[in-house]
C-alpha cells in the first residue's frame, strides 16, 4: 500500500483523541444536553406517523423522546416555539467533503487501504455554514481518482473537537469507482480499470480463504496436540485403578493369611514364635515373594509394545504447526466486503461500467450502493429491478462538468428513479461548506420532474437507509437521534429562511428573527397549455402576474405584433382576441443577468494594454453563443453584457435581449473599471491597486490624474487617425460617466479594493455601482450612508459558500433595507436564481430579490435609451416567462419562454 495523503493528518488525529473524553462521559453527548420541547410545528415525520400539524417534539439528551399532539412537556423542559414552522428530521447530504483538509479530499487509491477518518480535521469551522442550512449529516470517503480507496463514513454537523465526537457511524462503507480517473477515456481502458479491480476483490477472497483454511488445519493440530495427552491421562487413571484394585486384592489376602497364621498359633501354642514388633508378620516363602516382583514370561515384551504406542503410535503428534499467514490490517477489514457485512461504494457513470459493478456484486456476493449513473441506458432496469440504493448528484451543476458526467440529460435524474427506488442525495462539491447547497440540489431535482415528497425522503429517511442508518436518522420518531431542522417555509425551497437546527439534542443554530410564513393559498397544479405557434395578437391571464414591485397577484397581458399593449388585472377590449389562462402558473418578466460576458470574455476584451475605454462589449456579441441559448431556456432574457476584467478600464458594457431578433437596445449603459486583482499584470502598468486607481483618474480626468485630452500611448503600432479616434471614443466614455448618462461599474474584491471605488464614485459625484460586490461587510456605515442617498447599486455574483458569502449576503440585505439597489449576475440560469435565493435566505425581502431578478434595464438606476421603465409598460417587448412556481424557487422551472410575442425555441 502506498503513503497516503491522508496519514498526514495524523497529528490532527492524535490531538483530537487526547482532548477526547472516554465513552460515558459527560463531554461524549451534546454540550447543553438535556430536556427540550419544539411546541407547536407542522412536523414533516418521515415515519409512519406522516404529517402532524402543530405537533410537540420532545426531546432528551441526544434522542427523541416523544412525538406528537399531546406530548406532556416536563417542567424543567427548554420549551422552543415553533409555531408556523415546518419541522424535519435534519437533512443529510450523502456526498461530502466536510471536515476534510484539501490534502484529504483528494486522496484515493488502488487498495482499498485508506481509512477517511485519519484525514478528518475534527477542528474546521465550516461545519457553521452547513449547518446553518438544515444539513445534519454527511458521508465522507475517499476521492474518486483511484480505483479502490478505502473506508468512508457518516459525520455529524456540530460542534467537533474530536473525530470521536463527530463520528455517527465509522466504516460505513468502503469506496471504488470504475470509469471515472483519466484513463477511462474508451471502453477497452474502461475495462482494464474493471479487471483491477476485480483482481483486488478477487485477492480478499483468496486472503479470506487463506485464513480459512489456517483456522481448519489449525483447530485440527490443537485437537491432535490434545489427543495423547488425554490418551496418557487415560491410561494413568486406568492404570491408578487398576493399582487400587491390586492393592484391594493384597490386602484381603494379607488379612486371609493374617487369620489363618493367627488360627495356627492359637491352635499349636508354639513357643518358637517371634516376639516383639515381629509378632503378627508373616513369612513367605522366598519364590512366593519373587513372584510379586518379577514379570511373568512375555511381560517384559508388552510393556516395550506400550511405551513404543505412547510415541510413536497413531496418536503421534505432528512435527510443526499450521504456518499462520501473512496479517493484512486493510484486508482484515475489507474482507467484510464478501458476503455483504461492509457495502462496497462504487461510483459508474456509463452503461458498461455499471453492468460491471453489477457482476462483480453477483460474483462476489457485495452489497452494493451505486452513485453517479450518468447515463446507465438499458441498464437502468437492473438496477430498478434489483432496487440498488443509488447517491446521486450533483444535480445542480454549477461551473464546467467532468467528461464523464457531460452526457447527462436535461431532465436527469428524473428519468432514472422509479417510484420504489432507493435512493439519496449528494452536493459532491470540491468545498466543506459546498454541503449547505444541499437544499439546491433537492430544488434541482423537482423542477427537473422528481416528485417533491420523494425528494424530501432522500434527504433524510431515504439517505438515512443508504447509509445504513434507517434506524438512527432520518425521521422525527421516539428513539431516533435528535437531529432537526425548523424552515420557515418549503425545506425544499432555498428561499425559505432556517430558523433552527438541532444537532444530537444541541441547538447548534438559531435565527430568533426568522418569523413563520405568511399562510399561502394552495396552488394547483399548473401547466402552460399554450399552442405551438402563438398568434400575433393575444392576451395571456394568470392568477400569479409578477409586477413590477415585486408582488404577485392576478393580472393579464395583451400582446400585439410583438409588444406589450396592455396590461392589468382585466384587458378591455379583449373578447375578440385569443385568450390563454395559465391559471395559478406565474407570469413574469424576462429574468436579468446585470452584468456578464455571457461566456464571450475573449471575444470582449483587449488585453494589450490596461485603458481600453475605447471598446464596446456589443460589438463582439453573439447572439447564437451556448451561454447564450442556455440562459433564454432558462428564462434570462436580458442582460448587461460587459467586457472581459483584464484591462483596468474594461470598456463599455451594453445593454442587450437574448433570443430577441433585434438584440441590441443600448450599446453604452456604463463602463467597467476593474480595480481586483484580475487587471493586474507584472508584465504592464499598473501592477497594484494605487496603481490602478491612477489609472481610472488618468481616464476619467479627475483632479491629479492625467490630461484626458492626452493622447493614449499604445504597446502596438496604429496610424494616427485611428489612435486620434479612439482616443475621442475614450474622451466620450469618460464624459458619459462624469455627467451620469453612464453607469461606473467598479469591480472589487478585497476591503481595500471596496473602498478606492466608493472614494472614486464619491469624488465623481455619481451613483456607485459595485460589481461582486466585493467587501463590503468592512464598510458598513459607508454603504448605508451612500445607499440611504440613493447613490448605491450592488450586483451580486456567485460566491461560494462560506463565512465569507454569509456575511457578504447579511451585508447585501443590510444595504437593501437603506434604500440600496441590488441585482443579480450570472451566466447560468440556475446560479442566477440560486443567488436571489440565497439572498433572501439571509435577510433580503423577497419583493427586492424579484425587482433586481425579474426587472428592467433601468433596475441599474440609470436611464437606457430604448428600454422601458416597466417591462409591462405599453410598447415595451413582449419578452416573459411562465412558470410552475416563483422564479426564487429553483424547484419551479420555466414551462413556456416568449420572446418578441413568440414562443422560443
Amino acid at each position: 500500500m502506498p503513503m497516503l495523503t491522508l496519514r498526514r493528518s495524523i497529528g490532527l488525529i492524535v490531538l483530537s483523541l487526547l482532548v477526547a473524553e472516554p465513552p460515558g462521559a459527560a463531554g461524549d453527548g451534546p454540550e447543553d444536553a438535556g430536556v427540550r420541547a419544539l411546541v407547536g410545528a407542522r412536523i414533516l415525520s418521515q415515519s409512519d406517523s406522516g404529517t402532524i400539524d402543530g405537533g410537540t417534539v420532545l426531546i432528551r439528551g441526544d434522542r427523541i423522546e416523544a412525538v406528537g399532539l399531546e406530548v406532556e412537556v416536563p417542567e424543567e423542559a427548554d420549551r422552543i416555539d415553533v409555531s408556523g414552522l415546518t419541522l424535519t428530521p435534519g437533512l443529510i447530504d450523502a456526498r461530502s467533503v466536510l471536515w476534510l483538509p484539501p490534502e484529504s479530499r483528494r486522496d484515493s487509491g488502488n487498495d482499498g487501504g485508506l481509512n477517511i477518518l485519519d484525514g478528518v480535521d475534527p477542528f474546521a469551522e465550516d461545519w457553521r455554514d452547513v449547518a446553518r442550512s438544515g444539513v445534519t449529516a454527511v458521508a465522507v470517503q475517499p476521492g474518486n481518482t483511484g480505483l479502490f480507496g478505502g473506508r468512508g463514513a457518516v459525520l455529524r454537523v456540530g460542534p467537533g473537537g474530536a473525530v470521536a465526537r463527530l463520528t455517527i457511524r465509522p466504516d460505513a462503507f468502503v469506496q471504488a469507482a470504475l470509469g471515472v480517473n483519466d484513463s477511462s477515456t474508451n471502453s477497452i481502458l474502461r475495462y482494464q480499470q474493471y479487471e483491477q479491480l476485480k483482481r483486488s476483490i478477487e485477492g480478499l477472497k483468496k486472503y479470506k480463504e487463506e485464513w480459512e483454511k489456517y483456522a481448519e488445519a489449525k483447530k485440527k493440530y490443537d485437537e491432535e496436540q490434545a489427543r495423547p495427552d488425554k490418551e496418557e491421562a487415560d491410561k494413568t487413571e486406568e492404570k491408578e485403578q487398576g493399582k487400587e484394585k491390586e492393592d484391594v486384592e493384597e490386602q484381603g489376602q494379607e488379612d486371609d493369611e493374617k487369620e489363618d497364621s493367627d488360627g495356627s498359633k492359637d491352635d499349636e501354642g508354639s513357643e518358637d514364635e517371634p516376639a516383639g514388633d515381629e509378632a503378627g508378620s508373616i513369612s513367605l516363602p522366598q519364590d512366593e515373594e519373587d513372584d510379586g516382583d518379577e514379570p511373568e514370561e512375555g511381560d517384559d515384551d508388552e510393556d516395550q509394545k506400550d511405551g513404543e504406542d505412547d510415541t510413536d503410535g497413531g496418536s503421534k503428534k505432528p512435527a510443526e504447526p499450521p504456518k499462520e499467514p501473512d496479517r493484512d490490517e486493510a484486508k482484515e477489514f475489507l474482507v467484510k466486503l464478501l458476503g455483504g457485512e461492509v457495502p462496497l461504494r462504487i461510483e459508474v457513470h456509463r452503461e458498461d461500467d455499471l453492468r460491471n459493478a453489477l457482476a462483480l456484486a453477483e460474483e462476489f456476493d457485495l452489497r452494493l450502493i451505486v452513485e453517479g449513473l450518468s447515463d446507465p441506458k438499458s441498464a437502468r432496469e437492473e438496477l430498478v429491478r434489483r432496487r440498488t440504493p443509488m447517491v446521486l448528484g450533483p444535480i445542480l451543476e454549477l461551473g464546467s462538468r467532468p467528461p464523464y458526467r457531460r452526457s447527462r440529460a436535461d431532465s436527469w435524474p428524473s428519468g432514472l428513479l422509479a417510484e420504489d427506488s432507493r435512493w439519496a442525495i449528494g452536493t459532491y462539491g470540491d468545498r466543506p461548506a459546498d454541503s449547505a447547497l444541499l437544499r439546491a440540489h433537492a430544488a434541482a431535482a423537482v423542477s427537473r420532474g422528481v416528485p417533491a415528497d420523494r425528494v424530501l425522503r432522500a434527504l433524510t429517511a431515504g439517505a438515512a437507509e443508504v447509509l445504513g442508518l434507517g434506524d438512527e436518522l432520518g425521521a422525527v420518531a421516539p428513539g431516533r437521534r435528535a437531529d432537526l431542522v425548523a424552515f420557515a417555509g418549503d425545506p425544499l425551497d432555498p428561499s425559505a429562511p432556517v430558523a433552527l437546527v438541532v444537532s444530537g439534542g444541541e441547538v447548534v443554530y438559531r435565527d430568533p428573527d426568522v418569523q413563520a410564513p405568511e399562510e399561502v393559498e394552495p396552488v394547483a397544479v399548473v401547466d402552460a397549455d399554450l399552442p405551438d405557434r402563438l398568434p400575433s395578437r393575444f392576451v395571456i391571464q394568470s392568477r400569479r402576474l409578477l409586477r413590477p414591485d415585486g408582488s404577485i397577484g392576478p393580472g393579464a397581458l395583451s400582446v400585439a405584433e410583438g409588444t406589450i399593449v396592455a396590461s392589468g388585472e382585466e384587458i378591455a377590449g379583449a373578447d375578440d382576441l385569443p385568450t390563454y389562462d395559465v391559471g395559478d402558473a406565474v407570469i413574469a418578466p424576462g429574468l436579468l443577468t446585470a452584468v456578464s460576458t455571457l461566456g464571450q470574455s475573449r471575444a470582449a476584451a483587449e488585453s494589450a494594454g490596461a485603458d481600453a475605454g475605447f471598446l464596446r462589449a456589443v460589438d463582439a456579441f453573439d447572439p447564437t453563443g451556448k451561454t447564450v441559448r442556455r440562459l433564454v431556456r432558462g428564462g434570462v432574457l436580458k442582460a448587461g453584457f460587459s467586457p472581459g476584467s483584464v484591462n483596468v478600464v474594461a470598456g463599455a458594457a451594453g445593454a442587450v435581449r437574448l433570443g430577441a431578433i433585434e438584440p441590441v437596445v443600448d450599446p453604452v449603459i456604463g463602463v467597467g473599471l476593474v480595480l481586483s486583482e484580475s487587471s493586474r499584470n507584472i508584465e504592464r502598468y499598473p501592477a497594484s491597486l494605487p496603481g490602478q486607481v491612477a489609472l481610472v483618474r488618468a481616464f476619467l480626468g479627475l483632479e491629479g490624474g492625467e490630461d484626458p485630452s492626452a493622447r493614449r500611448r499604445l504597446d502596438y503600432y496604429l496610424s494616427s487617425p485611428v489612435i486620434d479616434r479612439l482616443d475621442a471614443i475614450r474622451r466620450d466614455r469618460a464624459e458619459e460617466i462624469r455627467s451620469g448618462s453612464a453607469a461606473a461599474l467598479f469591480e472589487a474584491e478585497s476591503p481595500a479594493e471596496v473602498e478606492a471605488a466608493l472614494d472614486l464614485a464619491e469624488t465623481l459625484g455619481v451613483r456607485a455601482v459595485l460589481v461582486g460586490p466585493g467587501a463590503i461587510e468592512e464598510h458598513p456605515a459607508r454603504v448605508s450612508r451612500l445607499a440611504g442617498a440613493g447613490a448605491l447599486t450592488l450586483v451580486l455574483r456567485p460566491i461560494p459558500p462560506g463565512p465569507v458569502a454569509w456575511r457578504r449576503l447579511e451585508a447585501v440585505a443590510a444595504a437593501a433595507e437603506a434604500g440600496a439597489r441590488v441585482l443579480f449576475a450570472a451566466e447560468d440560469p440556475e446560479e442566477l436564481r440560486l443567488l436571489a435565493a440565497s439572498s433572501v435566505a439571509v435577510g433580503l425581502p423577497a419583493s427586492s430579490a424579484l425587482r433586481g431578478l425579474a426587472g428592467g434595464f433601468a433596475a441599474i438606476g440609470l436611464p437606457v435609451e430604448g428600454s422601458p421603465a416597466s417591462p409591462w409598460e405599453p410598447g415595451a417587448p413582449a419578452d416573459f416567462t411562465v412558470w410552475d412556481g416563483s422564479p426564487l424557487d429553483l424547484a419551479s422551472r420555466p414551462l413556456a419562454v416568449v420572446v418578441d410575442g413568440r414562443l422560443a425555441p
